[in-house]
């Protein structure tokens, strides 16, 4: 195509990123920013997102290595590059997983002054990540908050907040968790709180 003359637009450069991506072949994603950028094709939203989500996936330091680029160049994140960047910190799994929740809530938590509402992806792999560092207190705050702001817990809420109770010895609050969720995802959240410890 290019030899023929024709100009590729960001959107076919998108979809040549997204498909290394998800083969998980970072370096040749790079290398086609690398070659839109010297053809005067500017990244966007869409470029950055791909290049984050897939850094999660190996190499969630990179990941943020991109997010911090991202800003750099005054391309605005959206809510898809957050749940990227949330979710990949509290999954990423290594000796320095506290310190990556941290990061995460860090970014959580300027969400507000950015216009930008957390979501349950957000919500639940926060709580999720707070659960596998052994922060209870943390996950039940940030369920409480989810809650206030009518935003609803899914299974994948539930279950983390179960496993990290029964594993803290706490089974009777499990069962209880269990039994306000209905057992089936039904939970009455007229008032939008979880007492955990009643």
């Amino acid at each position: 195509m290019v030899e023929k003359g024709l100009m590729l637009s960001v959107v076919t450069y998108n979809a040549l990123i997204n498909g290394y991506c998800e083969r998980g072949m970072m370096e040749d994603a790079l290398d086609v920013v690398e070659l839109m950028e010297s053809r005067n094709v500017s990244p966007n939203t869409r470029t950055y997102n791909e290049l984050i989500h897939g850094f999660c996936k190996k190499n969630v330091h990179k990941a943020m290595g991109v997010f911090h680029k991202m800003l750099e160049g005054r391309v605005s994140p959206s809510v898809v590059t957050y749940n990227s960047l949330i979710d990949g910190q509290c999954r990423s799994g290594n000796f320095e997983s506290a310190k990556r929740v941290g990061e995460a809530r860090e970014l959580f938590d300027s969400l507000e002054e950015k216009g930008v509402d957390a979501n349950m992806v957000m919500y639940t792999a926060l709580i999720d990540g707070y659960c596998k560092t052994d922060k209870l207190e943390e996950a039940k705050l940030i369920l409480e908050k989810m809650l206030s702001k009518s935003c609803l817990p899914n299974t994948s809420t539930f279950n983390a907040l179960i496993h990290c109770l029964c594993t803290d010895g706490k089974l009777s609050e499990a069962m209880l968790l269990e039994k306000k969720n209905g057992g089936e995802g039904s939970a009455d959240y007229s008032h939008h709180r979880y007492d955990l410890d009643s």
